[in-house]
């Protein structure tokens, strides 16, 4: 008899043991959710559409611009999009020319939310080819529409739209246009901006006198904190915390997933303003701008950044030239272009399974997650055990009595 209780009250500290260190794991908080694919969107194929952009000069109107556009045009086809041509009035220095948008529309199961993913892809007067300004964007949204139609297998929970917009570097006409004249009945819950990148982070800063060891990507997003350059927009309560949990879980791919370092990839408050994804954000729609070595020494006081955007020398071999090689600039396209595609996974992932209030919730104290659930059970029985115990104790010790 003493054998056998000697034996159980070993068992229950055993199991007291494990349960007090059950009860001793932190609670499982709230995280976002980020789909890992197995199939990863592939650098050499943006590099690819840069390669044949690069052949165009592609200033609003002129044969290489009308060539780009029949281009994209074709690749969103390839890709089994419901595809359009919205044609507008810009203006060139010279006068009113025709401008056009080319849309891709990917339809989701809930048909009437949309993300919408873009980047520009007319050049600047000055430009020759504009490979950097900004045919690794429109390289990048032919990309993604791809993995999106070709290597998912599933139909997105919401749609998708990619868009090349024309005539930004007229003031983003197009996108402006686009929005204020929708050609489908869309509820846009995001924007995804891309916009001269691949000159970023790892690629190191090979610029002579620079004082920085690789170029910075900068990713801009809609503001939660700095509105300098938003003053003139009345935001909600609710467009706030939809910001919020945009930023959130950017920063949980780009630093979480990836581990990228926060000095050379820099997710913060949108302060420049000069692309596409203003325009979302005016409309209280979250966004982002993946935006890549762009200054001139007289805007930063400093050398560490020579742009060579809007000058005859942008075309695809500055590119490899400053990146040191084909294979360094993949290295930085690939950065961009993995985190817009998780983050296009993630935020469709969150608009369609939680609210923005649940989100923006999520990291407060307290709380009936699964972890306060495990902990509370662990504790209870925790208790359990110990007050059986001496109850035990106190029968055993009645029954050798006897």
């Amino acid at each position: 008899m003493t054998h056998t209780f000697t034996h159980w009250i070993k068992t229950s500290f055993v199991m007291l043991s494990a349960i007090m260190l059950l009860s001793a794991i932190p609670p499982i908080g709230p995280v976002h959710a980020v789909p890992l694919y197995s199939n990863s969107p592939s650098p050499e194929h943006v590099y690819d559409q840069i390669d044949i952009l690069d052949q165009w000069y592609r200033y609003l109107d002129s044969p290489g611009h009308r060539n780009a556009e029949a281009h994209i045009l074709s690749m969103f086809d390839d890709c089994g999009l419901n595809t359009t041509v919205q044609s507008y009035t810009a203006q060139r220095l010279d006068g009113a020319v025709r401008a056009a948008n080319v849309l891709g529309l990917l339809e989701g199961e809930d048909p009437s939310r949309c993300l919408v993913i873009g980047g520009h892809y007319d050049n600047n007067q000055r430009s020759s080819k504009g490979a950097y300004d900004n045919a690794v964007g429109v390289g990048t949204v032919i990309e993604l529409a791809r993995m999106f139609t070709q290597v998912h297998d599933d139909v997105p929970a919401i749609s998708i739209l990619f868009a090349a917009w024309d005539s930004e570097e007229g003031g983003g006409g197009g996108s402006r246009y686009f929005l204020e004249n929708p050609v489908w009945d869309l509820d846009i819950v995001g924007y995804i901006n891309l916009d001269m990148f691949g000159l970023s982070y790892p690629v190191r800063n090979s610029i002579p006198m620079s004082t920085e060891e690789y170029f910075k990507l900068n990713v801009y997003t809609s503001p939660i904190s700095d509105f300098s350059i938003y003053n003139d927009v009345e935001y909600t309560d609710e467009t706030l915390e939809n910001f919020t949990a945009f930023r959130d879980v950017l920063e949980n791919i780009t630093y979480d997933q990836y581990d990228h370092p926060r000095s050379w990839v820099i997710v913060m408050d949108d302060t420049a303003g000069i692309s596409d994804h203003r325009f979302f954000v005016q409309r209280s729609i979250p966004a982002v701008w993946f935006r890549g070595m762009n200054e001139k020494p007289r805007e930063e006081g400093d050398l560490n950044e020579i742009t060579f955007k809007h000058t005859p020398a942008d075309t695809l071999e500055t590119m490899e030239r400053y990146a040191g090689g084909k294979a360094q600039l993949l290295e930085g396209i690939d950065t961009g272009l993995t985190i817009s595609y998780d983050l296009a996974n993630a935020w469709i992932e969150h608009v369609n399974t939680t609210s923005v209030v649940d989100v923006g919730e999520g990291d407060h104290e307290g709380g009936d997650g699964i972890g306060d659930v495990m902990s509370g059970a662990a504790i209870g029985l925790s208790l359990l055990v110990l007050l059986m115990i001496p109850v035990v104790f106190i029968v055993w010790k009645r029954r050798r009595g006897r």
